[in-house]
């Protein structure tokens, strides 16, 4: 059996419940809200990590840097590149508002090399490395900044004076740039 309860009883437990549920929603509310802002943090609305800038991260199709204002792309992330062996003194700024020159007869390798070089490049033009059989390309040396493509099985980079030597694929191209942004280290 129950126990008769006044009027006033009833109206104090029922200020009490309204007050516990009242205090668990703004619980709720703040917990929700404060995780939410925790997501923002450490991750995007695709589940992936938010880089800082400057740190490679794979956007689903390919690897975006964002360094000084440009968005770099490449075909291959930093750990997928760290086996390629660069032997290079020249950086970024060796470049910057001066004609890079491209050797080879690999498309994919020169547009690769080419949408980087836009950003620092006064321009950026195919090039035969010494004598020419084709009247339309310049022939430059290596006084010149000649980026020289050999097609090989071993990806490597080396220089010799002004000519950067990429042996290999479109990964060996990739360590390059990545160097160049000072982002990938082969311990070199």
């Amino acid at each position: 059996m129950r126990k008769l309860e006044t009027d006033f009883e009833r109206e104090k437990r029922g200020k009490r419940n309204r007050l516990i549920l009242g205090i668990m929603l703004v619980i709720l509310m703040l917990g929700s809200t404060a995780g939410y802002a925790f997501s923002l943090i450490g991750g995007d609305d695709t589940g992936n990590q938010v880089k800082s800038p400057g740190e490679p991260y794979y956007d689903g199709s390919s690897w975006i840097v964002e360094k000084n204002g440009n968005v770099f792309s490449f075909q291959y992330g930093p750990d997928e590149v760290k086996d390629v062996v660069i032997d290079v003194n020249l950086v970024l700024s060796d470049y910057a508002g001066k004609p890079v020159y491209i050797v080879g007869e690999n498309n994919e390798i020169a547009g690769e090399i080419s949408r980087f070089m836009q950003y620092y490049a006064s321009r950026i033009q195919k090039a035969c490395y010494g004598p020419c059989d084709v009247p339309d390309l310049p022939e430059k040396t290596c006084s010149d900044n000649l980026i020289i493509w050999n097609d090989s099985d071993a990806n490597s980079v080396r220089q010799e004076e002004k000519c950067i030597f990429i042996e290999g694929d479109v990964r060996a191209a990739d360590a390059f740039l990545y160097r160049l942004l000072g982002i990938y280290s082969d311990g070199n």
